[in-house]
């Protein structure tokens, strides 16, 4: 059909690795919580490094919300995720007329 499966904000709440064995996904989408603090926290770093890899050896891509900079960019590469969403690519946006668009 052509359609793709993320899990979203996995590792994070009710999210786990229950989930990757018992259905089929194509993405694994790291909370933005892990991106934030992989420059403060080197657990976080690991976190994202060995999620990547468990990815990586089930044939999925790891899509890291909140990419704010280029640094965070790179240094996410380096650890084996290479997609990306936040502030770097867009600011968020709304959809035409949604919350009181005035067009």
């Amino acid at each position: 059909m052509g359609l793709s499966l993320s899990i979203d904000d996995f590792s994070m709440g009710s999210t786990s690795i229950h989930y990757l064995k018992e259905n089929l996904f194509d993405c694994i989408k790291l909370d933005g919580s892990l991106v934030k603090g992989s420059f403060t926290h080197r657990n976080c770093r690991e976190i994202i490094l060995s999620i990547s890899r468990l990815a990586a050896s089930l044939g999925l891509t790891v899509l890291a919300e909140y990419v704010e900079t280029e640094k965070q960019r790179d240094a996410l590469h380096e650890i084996g995720c290479d997609r990306y969403q936040g502030y770097l690519y867009s600011p968020a946006l709304l959809l035409d007329g949604e919350y009181g668009n005035k067009n």
